[in-house]
């Protein structure tokens, strides 16, 4: 070093040695004659660690290293190696405190200083100010604060290698301060402070006689780490991604703290002039990776509201869609509501085997909660009961202009139960289309008690108003339960009399048929009607006669019971008719069975020559 060149202003002592000063007492700048990476150091007294590191080529300071790749470079130091487990931990490397701010001595009402901020800042994009035509700024340098690695496990041993977790990146709010003065008033701790992850401001687009597009603002993205490679060895299996998980603060340690809330909330839109659109929630499970050689499940979304606890109710989930805007232009109509959809998965493409069939869509499921239980030992017990599950349509709008037009409320709107449309078969020898799927409205099964059964869960279908309800459609309709109530008319014995067996217009002859209708009942007592119909084309001496078999309610069986008949234009009945002439004739009987699940049966007696057809029909009337 020249002397020339280090004027006074360090004070050397004995504990600072500057080399080659004509009077190391004064010196205040420290030049070196040539600039070098390493033109000027600080080491240890032993000379056997360089603790700073100057290089003036590229105007960077180093410590702990004499190769600094930055303006600022910190290294931390190793430890030296030690021959327990485990190794020295290594001390921290950098830290950054932000000065305390400045206390008051006022003797009223007094608020200390805040404290300094600790900013760390990527740098600022270039300008391309000096181009002729158009220009693109350069993008703003990352701002990069990440844990370190996990050390590799690299031991070809015979034990099992595990690599190092990766170092925790923290980002954490400051600790809010503690009220302990002694005072008469009420002390309260301050707020914690807030940790936010805020993307950057997207640019402003000011001059141009053309279009001028604002830039969008920088997303802010919290992601787990990725999942480690396994590349040598057996059966491989690369390690998973790690989690994003947002988490409220822990509640303090005592009666009545609650956990902090997670909200994720979109951006509220533009408020300046016709304003702008509010910002999409998306919570999605991650999409399953692959070729689909393999099963690969995709990510589940669950959203589960907390469990409540003691004598308090369950905490609420509700999925609401957004309000429409008010109509504030020209015109009257005003914009519809955002729907809410809850949609099943679609079944998988199935198309590479000989017979592949496609998978079946996902379910679709609404469950009320369960009734709580009762165990108490000292009194009487009611479970509680499970909840209602409630779909409802809207009230339609009201119209209430005051003015000399017509006011027309809006229609309620249609709740639409429809179940899935069967798929079509198409292409190949024999094409047989899918089922459409069922729908099953069922109320709920009574309980079962050693006293008495609780009694089962109606149905009820009302239309709210004078008109009929309608059941239309090609399928068939399944009614499990009893109709109690028809057409706002109390029902008796099985409500509406079902037909539990019918044979339409069976050809008959001079033979005797003993199977026109066959019903097995339940295994239950009841009342039946059994009634026929007889049409004769012609006859020479033909015996027009039925008979019914069946057992009593007192468990007498009744075998081939002559029915009485009337033919049609007669007035007295009998139970047989000989005829050689067409006609047409009828009979019907009410009877009563026990619970022997007996047959019933319908029988053709036959006899001269006769050619007719047959129908009989079985009702059940409780």
């Amino acid at each position: 070093m020249a002397p020339s060149s280090l004027p006074a202003q360090i004070t050397a002592g004995s504990g600072l040695r500057v080399a080659g000063l004509t009077n190391p007492a004064t010196v205040s700048i420290l030049r070196p004659a040539t600039d070098s990476t390493t033109a000027i150091q600080i080491q240890n007294a032993a000379g056997s660690q360089t603790v700073m590191d100057f290089d003036t080529v590229d105007s960077f300071v180093g410590v702990n290293t004499t190769a600094p790749a930055a303006f600022l470079d910190v290294a931390g130091l190793t430890p030296a190696s030690i021959g327990t487990t485990p190794g020295t931990a290594a001390t921290r490397t950098f830290q950054v405190t932000g000065a305390v701010g400045g206390a008051t001595s006022i003797g009223t009402t007094g608020t200390g200083g805040l404290g300094g901020d600790v900013v760390i800042n990527g740098g600022v994009g270039g300008q391309a100010a000096s181009a002729a035509t158009a220009s693109t700024g350069g993008n703003g340098a990352q701002g990069v604060v990440q844990g370190g690695n996990g050390a590799d496990a690299v031991v070809a041993g015979t034990g099992t290698n595990s690599g190092g977790t990766g170092g925790r990146f923290l980002g954490r709010g400051g600790v809010g301060g503690n009220a302990t003065g002694n005072t008469s008033g009420t002390n309260t701790g301050g707020n914690g402070g807030p940790s936010q992850l805020i993307g950057g401001a997207g640019g402003t687009a000011t001059t141009g006689s053309g279009n001028g597009v604002g830039g969008t603002g920088g997303d802010a993205t919290v992601n787990g780490g990725a999942g480690g490679l396994a590349t040598t060895g057996g059966t491989l299996s690369g390690g998973n991604g790690g989690q994003g998980i947002v988490i409220g603060g822990t509640a303090a340690a005592m009666v009545g703290a609650a956990g902090g809330a997670v909200q994720l909330q979109a951006a509220v839109g533009s408020a300046t002039g016709s304003g702008g659109a509010g910002g999409a929630c998306t919570i999605s499970g991650g999409n399953a990776g692959g070729d689909n050689t393999a099963g690969r499940a995709g990510g589940n979304t669950i959203i589960t509201s907390g469990n409540s606890k003691g004598n308090t109710v369950g905490a609420t989930l509700s999925l609401t869609a957004g309000s429409a805007g008010d109509n504030k232009v020209s015109g009257n109509n005003g914009a519809n509501g955002g729907a809410l959809s809850l949609s099943a998965g679609p079944g998988g493409t199935a198309s590479t085997s000989a017979t592949p069939t496609g998978g079946n869509g996902g379910s679709t499921t609404l469950n009320g909660g369960q009734g709580g239980t009762a165990s108490s030992t000292t009194g009487n017990n009611t479970g509680g009961n499970g909840s209602t599950i409630t779909i409802q349509g809207a009230t339609g709008g009201a119209a209430n202009g005051a003015n000399s037009a017509t006011n027309l409320g809006g229609n309620g709107s249609s709740i639409n139960i429809t179940a899935g449309a069967g798929g079509n078969a198409t292409n190949g020898t024999t094409n047989n289309g899918g089922g459409g799927g069922g729908v099953t409205i069922s109320g709920g099964l009574a309980g079962t008690g050693s006293s008495s059964n609780g009694t089962p869960g109606s149905i009820v279908f009302n239309t709210n108003n004078a008109e009929a309800g309608r059941f239309t459609g090609a399928g068939a309709f399944s009614l499990v339960g009893q109709i109690t109530k028809y057409n706002n008319v109390n029902t008796a014995g099985a409500g509406l009399a079902p037909i539990v067996g019918f044979t339409s217009q069976k050809s008959e002859t001079a033979s005797a048929d003993a199977n026109v209708l066959t019903v097995t009942p339940p295994a239950a007592a009841g009342t039946y009607r059994v009634s026929v119909a007889i049409s004769v084309a012609s006859a020479t001496s033909g015996v027009i006669s039925w008979t019914l078999s069946w057992t009593d309610s007192n468990g007498n069986a009744q075998t081939n019971q002559a029915q009485q008949i009337f033919q049609m234009g007669t007035a007295a009945p009998n139970t047989t008719f000989t005829t050689s002439a067409a006609g047409n004739y009828y009979g019907s009987v009410v009877i009563d069975i026990n619970n022997a699940a007996a047959n019933i049966v319908v029988k053709w007696v036959g006899g001269g020559t006769t050619s007719a057809k047959m129908s009989a029909c079985i009702q059940r009337l409780n």
